[in-house]
Formats: C-alpha cells, sequence, structure tokens
C-alpha cells in the first residue's frame, strides 16, 4: 500500500480472510459437503458484505491470494466498473488451494511458483523485496541466522544445523517462533493421529506448543522488528527452511538476496527455477542430513550482473509497475 501511494495511487484495502469449512483446499476433508454448506450461506459474500469500497468507481484490483473472494463478488464488481483491469498475484502455491477457479475473471495471474506457473500457464513472478534503510554495512557477528515460525519439520532441521554449527565452529542466531497455540483438544486429537502414524516418533510441534520441551530458541513472542532487521544485517548468510510440499520462493529468500546476504535453502527445487538456477549466492542443503561448506558461506557476496538486474526488477517500486503493466497508477483497490 505504501508503495502504491508513493507512485500516485489512491488505494482502499480489504484483508482476505480465510473462512472456515471452504471446500476449495487441497486437503479438505468431506468436500462435496463443504460446498453445499459454503454456497448455500454465502460465507464469502456475507464476510464482504460489511464493506462499501465496492461501490465506488476503481480502475485496478489487485488480489493477493484471495482465499476468501467470490465470482459473485468479482462480476458485482466488474458490473460496477466495467473498465476495471483485475490482477491476481498468488503467493501461495496451487497445491494447497484451487486459485484457478478465479483465473477467468482476472485479466491477469501472476505465481510466486516457478512450477505452478509451467503447469497452469500463468506468468512466473517470484516476490518482492524492500530496500535495508539501515544499509547492508553492519559489522557481522553471524555467519548464519534464521528467525521464522514453527511450521513442519522446520525445528528439527534447525537442531541439526545448529548441531552441525557448534561441530565446525561456525557463528549463528536461530529463532523459532510459537505465537498461537491453538485448540487444545485439536491439538491433542492431532497429537495422538500423528502417534498412530509414526509410532516411536518425537511430535515435536506437541511437545514445543505445551513446554515438554524448553529450548532457548523457541520464543513464544515475536521478534521485534528493528532486533530482526539488525540480526539480519550482522548476519553472513540467511538460512530459508521451506515448507516441504511447497517450491514457490519465500520471501526469506527474495529479501536475503536483496540485502545482498547468502541464502543456504533446503529447496532444492530453486535448481530449476528459471530466475534463480545459477545464482552463486544461493546454497541448497539436505533438510534431512544438513552439510554446510564452511569455505563456501565465508566467501563474499557474488555481485554478477544478471543476478542483480533480476533483484532490480524484484524490488517493490519495480514489482508493482510490473505487476501493473503501467508506468502511471490511479485509483485501486487491493485484495489482501
Amino acid at each position: 500500500m505504501n508503495e502504491l501511494e508513493i507512485q500516485g495511487a489512491y488505494v482502499e484495502i480489504i484483508y482476505d480472510q480465510c473462512q472456515k469449512f471452504n471446500p476449495n483446499f487441497i486437503k479438505s476433508s468431506f468436500r462435496i459437503i463443504r460446498k453445499c454448506y459454503y454456497k448455500l450461506n454465502n460465507l464469502n459474500i456475507k464476510y464482504h458484505s460489511q464493506f462499501d469500497q465496492w461501490d465506488k468507481e476503481w480502475d485496478y484490483l489487485l488480489c493477493i491470494n484471495g482465499w476468501s473472494i467470490d465470482p459473485i463478488l468479482l462480476k458485482k464488481i466488474k458490473t460496477l466498473n466495467p473498465n476495471i483491469k483485475c490482477i491476481l498475484y498468488l503467493w501461495d502455491s496451487l497445491k494447497t488451494f484451487r486459485f484457478n477457479c478465479l483465473f477467468p475473471f482476472f485479466d491477469k495471474v501472476y505465481t510466486f511458483d516457478y512450477q505452478d506457473s509451467i503447469k497452469y500457464n500463468i506468468d512466473y513472478l517470484p516476490l518482492f523485496w524492500v530496500e535495508n534503510k539501515n544499509g547492508n554495512h553492519s559489522e557481522i557477528k553471524y555467519d548464519l541466522s534464521f528467525i521464522g515460525k514453527l511450521h513442519s519439520d522446520r525445528y528439527e532441521v534447525i537442531k541439526k544445523i545448529e548441531k552441525y554449527c557448534r561441530n565446525n565452529g561456525i557463528n549463528y542466531y536461530f529463532k523459532i517462533i510459537i505465537t498461537n497455540r491453538g485448540s487444545n483438544i485439536i491439538e491433542y486429537i492431532k497429537h495422538l493421529l500423528f502417534k498412530l502414524k509414526n509410532r516411536g516418533q518425537i511430535d515435536y510441534r506437541y511437545d514445543l506448543l505445551y513446554g515438554k520441551i524448553i529450548d532457548p530458541i523457541i520464543s513464544f513472542n515475536y521478534v521485534d522488528p528493528i532486533v530482526a532487521q539488525n540480526i539480519i544485517n550482522a548476519s553472513r548468510c540467511i538460512i530459508d527452511i521451506e515448507i516441504p510440499e511447497q517450491s514457490g520462493l519465500t520471501n526469506r529468500t527474495i529479501q536475503g538476496l536483496g540485502y545482498q546476504k547468502k541464502i543456504i535453502t533446503t529447496n532444492f527445487k530453486i535448481k530449476n527455477d528459471v530466475l534463480f538456477q545459477n545464482n552463486p549466492n544461493i546454497i541448497v542443503i539436505d533438510r534431512y542430513n544438513p552439510i554446510i561448506n564452511t569455505e563456501a558461506i565465508s566467501q563474499n557476496y557474488s555481485s554478477d550482473k544478471p543476478n542483480n538486474t533480476i533483484l532490480e526488477k524484484l524490488r517493490i517500486d519495480n514489482w508493482i509497475k510490473i505487476i501493473l503493466n503501467m508506468k502511471k497508477i490511479n485509483d485501486m483497490i487491493v485484495f489482501k
């Protein structure tokens, strides 16, 4: 929103809220029942009826994902604004949600996932990065750093990397954040299902949520943004541990490269990425047996021209121009 306003737009934001029982999740059970319930109760329409922005005149609609946006709503927007340009940007994968049901209602569709772009014949555009206001010239204190939320096997991978760092004299700062413990009953049911499916294995997520594992790298509060920025500035390399089924590049990857930091990632699919496959600043490691080349992380960030050109295009001011395909921005609504 800030960048759009800098470029001259009047912007309104409608925050996207994923409704319960949404049938478009790939892994949702009882999908037919969910679909009927969803349609009969018009959940998305009820959610968006609280906003009055739809009755104004708009030049652009930029939809980020659109978990709750509905074809009925899109038809209404286009009826009120016959000349509106509608752009959909996906920074979640079509492996997790059926976003493609919205494609016919948009003039342009972009995705952050290179594999999805090929499979669904849509435009590939990685996430943006924002310039570091404090500069990239802080004194280096850490060879590696990681700050991120708990998900999937992230804790186990970080612990393996931590052990490797200790054994090889690598300085590091790791912090995994837990901000929502969810419903006790639901979490306990998930825990029981995990134990039935994975006999003998430790359910790290459950044990961390309920204090059965005490670890200084775990925080139940967000890291202050200024503190997090200072840690990134003081790091030589940024670690990226993606959700296993995800192939799209995380914001951490793009932002880190924008800050001229090396990226150590478990996302091996980056090797096939048309934009980043030959980037010398990206080091891919095995999430099950993470071995980090100490010589590689000690080398300076490579500022070769092709990779700098890509990152220049992905800086947020240029990213906005690409996604809207325009030189001047007027009134628009952002659905986020």
